[in-house]
């Protein structure tokens, strides 16, 4: 069997059937030197952590177990193909899998599938020394197939700390020293630190760090950082240990919020927008084609991106068929091509590409639409909880929903923030429409999940009040009777004269219609939610 593990999983795995003293050869304890006094390393996870992990193979993997300390199977978890086919790689599946820590007691741990074995770990309730980190990129890359749209997430003895502010200033200052501001930027810078002095971390916990920087897309605790460009690693290490004290680089905020553009896009109103940037992608590129409905008025195309797939051709890129007003007679030789442009469109045009013998495996144009809309308040985080968990979603602003859900799925958007949750009502999970929630009867455990109750009542003579009323009739000689005569009789009458007969009486005309009333009280539309993974 083939199997591939890429370093950038949030587990470091040894593959037992090649142990070696390299740096990924063998488990940490087992590469100290002589004069190195051994010390126990811990992975830190949370209960309300999930594990996401990779591995690119021939076949199915064997299911990972999770042993505790004395080498019992306490849980497995199942490896699931993913329909992808590599180019390098023609022979090779994707396989992923998803494991909640809540299922696992608290306590150490080492996973283990096929050869194949991890650092220990151990799972516990709470560490409020760790961050939790989520990443993933734009593209694949780091031995990771990213169109899966997986995100890993690992949790790190780690801090964020030492805010810096900070200042890009251009000025211009004469013979007589006016100084005059041309532009300013502000924005904020923080270290960012793994380990500690009480408590180091061992070197392949910061080797495997420093591989998920390389992500583009990188939160820590829920807020989206990117290393400073100019950033130098400082390393503070521990020799007798081999632990790494200290690791600091500096990081900034991957969103300025002190940015912002003011425009004229109507030109009457100013409007404040935040510049967004888009990708649009095209797969499997061999033809001529053209990009319809995507550049309109203050559009700016500002770079491709091409990864070519076979020969080196020409191609020309034009708002005319077959034209080059955009780029002329680019000449595509490398595998990996990018070509700045920085367009402006003055109204809604098609763009055209062509050129003989085109290949590319993927083509993005990157580009902005400068009178966007302000961009909303990012949705807060999908609260970290277990798989069949539930709550509500509300929408603070109007178009919330639809950025965190797929409508036609049910299901979280792949690359959002609500992720592995579903509407209820989708994707096998029990349908709240016009629902209120009711709490489970303890001693009747079958009907979590079924239907109590009804949105409508009709009212019948069952339901109405045991009590009786006076009726009242009158008779051709003007005289008046009552029910309940006595003796028999139904009716007695009021002047003194009785009949032994019984007198049959019909009924009134129908008081109503039946029609059931509406039982729903005063209540606030939302939209229920499931955790499905």
């Amino acid at each position: 069997m083939s199997i591939q593990v890429a370093d950038i999983n949030p587990l470091r795995f040894i593959d037992n059937a090649n142990l070696n003293k390299g740096f990924d050869g063998n488990y940490y304890v087992n590469l100290l030197n002589w004069y190195q006094t051994t010390a126990c390393y811990f992975q830190t996870w949370l209960k309300s952590d999930i594990l996401y992990l990779q591995v690119v193979a021939d076949e199915v993997p064997n299911d990972l177990e999770f042993r505790d300390q004395y080498g019992n199977v306490i849980d497995t978890a199942t490896w699931q193909a993913k329909n992808l086919q590599f180019l390098e790689y023609p022979d090779l599946i994707c396989y992923e899998l998803s494991y909640p820590f809540s299922n696992l007691p608290n306590g150490v741990y080492e996973a283990i599938f096929g050869d194949f074995g991890s650092e220990p770990f151990e799972v516990k309730d709470f560490d409020d020394e760790t961050l939790l980190i989520k990443y993933k990129n734009s593209r694949n890359d780091f031995s990771s197939v990213f169109d899966t749209g997986i995100e890993f997430q690992i949790r790190l003895h780690a801090s964020i700390h030492n805010y810096r502010p900070q200042n890009d200033r251009n000025g211009f200052i004469d013979q007589k020293h006016n100084n005059t501001q041309l532009s300013s930027v502000a924005y904020r810078r923080f270290t960012f630190t793994i380990g500690t002095r009480q408590q180091g971390v061992p070197n392949w916990v910061v080797d495997k760090y420093n591989i998920i920087s390389q992500c583009d897309q990188i939160s820590y605790d829920g807020i989206y950082y990117q290393i400073a460009a100019e950033a130098e690693p400082e390393v503070e290490p521990n020799p007798d240990y081999a632990f790494i004290w200290e690791y600091n680089i500096d990081i900034e905020p991957a969103a300025n919020e002190f940015i912002r553009y003011n425009t004229e896009p109507d030109g009457s109103l100013t409007q404040t927008i935040t510049a967004v940037q888009k990708v649009t992608r095209y797969i499997s590129v061999a033809n001529a084609f053209n990009a319809s409905g995507i550049f309109k008025a203050f559009s700016i195309l500002e770079k491709i991106v091409l990864y070519k797939s076979g020969i080196d051709f020409i191609m020309s890129i034009g708002v005319t068929p077959n034209g080059g007003e955009i780029v002329s007679n680019w000449n595509v030789d490398e595998t990996k091509n990018t070509i700045d442009v920085s367009y402006a469109f003055d109204g809604t045009e098609t763009v055209y590409f062509s050129g003989a013998g085109l290949n590319a495996s993927m083509l993005f144009l990157l580009w902005k639409q400068m009178d966007e809309a302000p961009i909303p308040l990012p949705i807060l985080p999908a609260p970290n909880l277990a798989k069949n968990a539930g709550v509500f979603f509300f929408e603070i602003q109007a178009g919330d929903l639809v950025n965190a859900f797929d409508l036609a799925t049910g299901l979280g958007l792949s690359n959002g923030l609500w992720r592995d949750w579903a509407i209820a009502g989708t994707n096998g999970t029990p349908n709240m429409d016009g629902k209120l929630p009711i709490g489970w009867d303890r001693a009747d455990a079958i009907t979590i999940g079924t239907d109590k109750g009804s949105a409508t009542i009709t009212i019948g003579k069952v339901n109405l009040p045991a009590e009786g009323v006076d009726i009242m009739v009158s008779q051709s000689n003007e005289s008046s009777w009552r029910v309940g005569g006595g003796s028999g009789r139904p009716l007695t009458n009021v002047g003194g004269v009785g009949f032994n007969d019984p007198i049959q009486t019909g009924k009134t005309a129908n008081l109503g219609s039946g029609t059931p009333l509406p039982f729903t009280p005063l209540s606030l539309v939302c939209v229920y939610v499931i955790k499905i993974a």
